[in-house]
């Protein structure tokens, strides 16, 4: 008998082999599952799906229309009109909102009434309030929070000077107008003759900001208050003649040179603001103005001003030389130095040192319907005028 032979069987997808005694017999399977989804139907199902998504995302994202708030009982007219107009936050009348010592708008009228207070308690709890917003909302603590140096200020400023003083110098602007100043203060005066300007002198350094803090005053405003170092020379040297008109007019004349210099100065600066029509407002104003009533400022009218003032301890120090005389002359005379130097310093202190203060006005944005209505009569007025003259 011949040697049995061996075949290899490779069963395909869907058949196994099955043994029966010495024989091995192939069984073909259930079908293979054949699959239900293509390439194709993949692709255009995700086709159709980012096609939807893009339609709901600008229809609702970016065609949206803007919700416009309406009140019950309107009308349809009404309605379609209020649309077209944008939507305030505040509708009170003019009436009722007054503007507050930092700028904001307070409702005076129903302060009393809401919190049991009269008019003046309720404006000055309002005020409180907006400031301790103001300083929670820019993260300022008045107590904790650190000096500020206000380097970058110091060289912003000192950028500004310098352009100043090339202005001033060039073309000799300032000496041409001191020159007009000073001749057209001789004009009224006896006892002078014309000043002639020998020295000026502009300095060549910068003032120095530092320890910016931010505190609360007597009067519970916010205030800020800077020390202030200027270490530089500024000088202005003038010449003239004393005439003396006793017994008679112009029987002699006493030459006399002066030289005025401010070679240092530092204090601390404190600056605020404060409304026009507050009463120490009021009163600076009457001061100044010589009267001896205030003048009210109608609160519609009244604006923002930046109030500016230096500390009692202050430094102010001068270098004053004098010279009298044609053939025998007196240099530097001590008593003529003191008179000149009392005199500059108690005209600062009048003007500057606390309590007094200088206020500078801050333009308004808006301004009222009364000044509004006066500038237009003005024009008109001024156009009539035009058109009668031609």
């Amino acid at each position: 008998m011949g040697e049995p032979t061996t075949t290899t069987v490779i069963p395909q997808p869907g058949e196994f082999i099955s043994k029966g005694g010495n024989n091995y017999f192939v069984i073909q399977g259930p079908p293979a599952p054949s699959a239900k989804w293509t390439f194709t139907h993949g692709l255009v199902l995700g086709q159709l799906s980012f096609i939807l998504l893009a339609v709901i995302f600008t229809r609702f994202f970016i065609f949206s229309e803007s919700i416009v708030t309406t009140t019950a009982g309107s009308s349809g007219n009404k309605s379609s009109k209020s649309q077209k107009k944008p939507l305030l936050r505040n509708k009170k009348s003019p009436k009722e909102l007054t503007t507050s010592i930092n700028g904001t708008i307070n409702n005076t009228t129903m302060m009393g009434t809401a919190n049991g207070l009269d008019g003046g308690e309720g404006t000055a709890t309002k005020d409180e309030a907006i400031l301790s917003s103001i300083l929670e909302k820019t993260y300022y603590d008045v107590e904790k929070h650190p000096a500020e140096s206000l380097d970058w200020f110091n060289v912003l400023l000192a950028q500004f000077i310098c352009q100043i003083r090339h202005d001033a110098l060039d073309n000799e602007n300032i000496y041409h107008s001191l020159n007009e100043a000073f001749s057209s203060k001789t004009n009224t005066l006896d006892y002078l003759s014309d000043i002639t300007i020998d020295e000026i002198n502009i300095g060549d350094d910068y003032p120095i900001f530092s320890n910016c803090r931010i505190r609360y005053n007597e009067d519970g405003r916010l205030e800020s208050k800077i020390d202030l170092d200027v270490s530089d020379t500024f000088t202005l040297g003038v010449s003239t003649k004393l005439l003396i008109n006793h017994p008679k007019a112009l029987s002699a004349a006493l030459p006399i040179k002066l030289s005025v210099s401010i070679v240092r100065f530092s204090a601390c600066l404190t600056m605020s603001f404060i409304n026009t029509s507050d009463e120490l407002v009021q009163q600076h104003e009457a001061k100044k103005n010589g009267k001896g009533t205030e003048h009210k400022t109608d609160e519609k009218d009244s604006s923002i001003a930046l109030m500016i003032s230096f500390s009692p301890e202050f430094r102010l120090e001068f270098d004053i030389k004098s010279l009298i005389g044609s053939r025998a002359k007196l240099e530097n005379v001590p008593r003529l130095k003191s008179i000149i130097e009392n005199v500059l310093r108690n005209w600062f202190v009048e003007r500057c040192i606390e309590p007094s203060f200088q206020l500078i006005k801050l333009p308004a944005l808006w301004s009222s319907k009364k000044s509004s209505a006066t500038t237009n009569s003005t024009t008109g007025s001024g156009a009539a005028t035009e058109e009668e003259d031609n």
